[in-house]
Parts: C-alpha cells; sequence; structure tokens
C-alpha cells in the first residue's frame, strides 16, 4: 500500500485496545440505530414478548401508534 499504511493498519488493529473500542463502537451505532425511524415496532414487539403481552395490548397498541 501506499507509505507503509497497510503496516501501520494492521499494527492498529492488532493493538490491545482495538477490540474492546470495536465493541463499545458497534454497540452505540447499534443503539442510535435502533432509535432510528422505522424501529419503532421492533420496539414494540420486544416490549410485549418480554412482558408476556396479550393480542388485545398489540391491538392497543398499534391503534395509539395511529393517534
Amino acid at each position: 500500500m501506499i507509505g507503509g499504511l497497510d503496516d501501520r493498519l494492521v499494527s492498529f488493529v492488532e493493538s490491545p485496545g482495538f477490540a474492546p473500542a470495536a465493541i463499545v463502537v458497534a454497540f452505540v451505532a447499534g443503539a442510535l440505530h435502533a432509535v432510528g425511524p422505522g424501529h419503532g415496532k421492533s420496539l414494540a414487539a420486544a416490549y410485549l414478548i418480554g412482558t408476556d403481552g396479550r393480542v388485545r395490548d398489540a391491538a392497543y397498541l398499534s391503534g395509539r401508534a395511529w393517534r
């Protein structure tokens, strides 16, 4: 690569702090992505599953979403 850039990138990825930092960055990016538009249905479904929600609860939540 240009001017040893490949060696510097390899040493950066192999450094001891890279893996924990990458995990934190991935977690934050995933969390930001999850709260973006279009993910409300997934979050509501996860809530209903986690709380043993009934069909009636799902219908109530969907009715509230259309207001």
